[in-house]
């Protein structure tokens, strides 16, 4: 080899050298070149981005445009190429929309537009994936009212005499007898305490119409005896599980289980509702046409305020857990939420046109009229005026008839009469719906409290009752 053959070859690898090396370096620090057509100078070296990809339950193939994301070295030297799966984190991405997909066997696909940007990463680490499974039939009965205790660990489900009890945690059915005297055709009142240990029933047309069921020892305590045969608005006492409430004609008592003592808490006038949070009592007084909120302090025995309401028939006190007076015109169906001792404006905000409402926690609201689910979330006040977002999360051409928030804080599960959904929150591109079941006659949906199974009353062929289903 000549000496000039040397030289070219010694200059060709330090020219190789001075282009390869900057570009493996910024291949390293996350740059693509730019071919496309017409190349542009500023455009020619992009900053790429990463995906973050996170899933419950793990293990889901990725798509990222309809191409399967694969291990490199196993995509080029194995037939049987491994797939990326979740958790994963897909690096030195082009900027720009990616059409995102998580696959995994027996789960209802996870699919969304997400951007990635230049020198950013795109986080996606609270996806939910929902199975596909059939409905299991748990009680095949009709029902006339299932309720479920506050911490979604029973189900109560009531049908003319019969009275079930369903552990949510077990699959354990309890059928205590009620051994009534008289035949009950409809549920009346079905209230549990706050603990869930106990289920208060006022079972309506028989003499033997109030019931205490405690479920530590499944025993009854039947208040016929105890407390007048006018008692009526029975509600439990929100930190005893030994006291309950309740009104008669012109007053409302309370009565103590322990020491078997009925006295009178407020006396001489009549209230269409009533609500007892501490030293305070709420009442709903309707005199001459004219409604009126009423805070009676329990301590100083009298009335502290009055609040004028616009005149209903029917208003009920609801989510009475809540630091906020909930107040619902069952008529109009109007929510109102109240703060009674707000030394400025007691009145928080009217939602109009709903259905039904449930608090998320103390600062966000779920509510649904017929055709639209919303959420409301409320910031700090500012001079006792709260700053309220509202956001419609979907609109529908079929009546909803539950909506309820999955404990996963990132989903809600809701029903038509013909089938169970759930929507993501999640709203970039689009929120997600999945379809998990069709059916007819859906109602009554209740959720356990991990958020891993449904249950909800259906006719399914002949068999009507009480359903389940796995969702996670």
């Amino acid at each position: 080899m000549t000496l000039g053959i040397r030289r070219i070859i010694y200059i060709i690898f330090i020219l190789a050298f001075l282009i390869i090396t900057p570009l493996v370096a910024l291949y390293a620090t996350g740059y693509r070149i730019n071919l496309s057509w017409p190349i542009k100078l500023d455009q020619t070296f992009l900053k790429t981005g990463m995906f973050i990809l996170d899933s419950e339950p793990e293990g889901a193939k990725i798509i990222l445009n309809n191409k399967y994301q694969q291990k490199f070295f196993n995509k080029l030297l194995l037939k049987d190429a491994q797939y990326i799966r979740t958790p994963a984190k897909i690096k030195n991405l082009r900027p720009g929309d990616y059409d995102v997909v998580l696959e995994l066997a027996g789960y209802w696909n996870w699919q969304k537009k997400l951007t990635i940007k230049p020198g950013e990463s795109t986080f996606a680490e609270d996806i939910s994936l929902f199975k596909k499974d059939l409905p299991a039939l748990v009680i095949n009965t009709p029902a006339c009212q299932i309720i479920s205790s506050p911490d979604k660990k029973y189900l109560s489900v009531f049908n003319d005499n019969k009275m079930i009890i369903v552990d949510t945690n077990t699959d354990i059915i309890y059928e205590p007898e009620l051994n009534l005297s008289e035949p009950s055709t409809q549920c009346k009142t079905v209230v549990w305490s706050k603990k869930g240990n106990n289920l208060l029933v006022n079972l309506k047309s028989s003499r033997d119409n109030m019931i205490i069921l405690n479920l530590n020892n499944n025993k009854f305590t039947r208040l016929d005896d105890k407390l007048s045969p006018d008692a009526y608005n029975l509600k439990w006492d929100e930190h005893e599980e030994s006291k309950i409430f309740y009104q008669e004609t012109d007053t409302i008592n309370y009565y103590d289980l322990d020491r078997n003592i009925s006295s009178p808490l407020l006396e001489g006038q009549s209230y269409s509702d009533y609500l007892i949070k501490g030293d305070l009592t709420f009442l709903i007084a309707q005199v001459n046409q004219s409604s009126k909120l009423k805070v009676y302090s329990l301590m100083q025995k009298t009335i502290i305020k009055e609040i004028e309401l616009p005149f209903s028939p029917d208003y009920k006190f609801i989510n009475q857990e809540h630091m906020l007076v909930n107040l619902y015109d069952q008529e109009y169906k109007i929510l109102y939420l109240i703060d009674p001792l707000s030394p400025l404006n007691p009145l928080v905000e009217i939602v109009n046109n709903i259905n039904h409402a449930l608090w998320v926690n103390n600062e966000k609201l779920l509510y649904y009229n017929d055709y639209e689910i919303w959420i409301s979330e409320y910031d700090n006040t500012f001079f006792g005026i709260p700053n309220i977002k509202k956001t419609l999360l979907t609109r529908i051409s079929k009546p909803i008839n539950s909506a309820l928030w999955h404990p996963s804080n990132n989903y809600i599960v809701y029903a038509t009469d013909t089938a169970i959904n759930i929507i993501e929150l999640d709203k970039r591109e689009k929120r997600n719906i999945i379809k998990i079941i069709k059916l007819d006659k859906i109602s009554s949906l209740f959720l356990s409290a991990k958020g891993n199974i449904l249950y909800f009353y259906a006719k399914i062929g002949n068999q009507e009752g009480l359903y389940k289903l796995a969702i996670q």
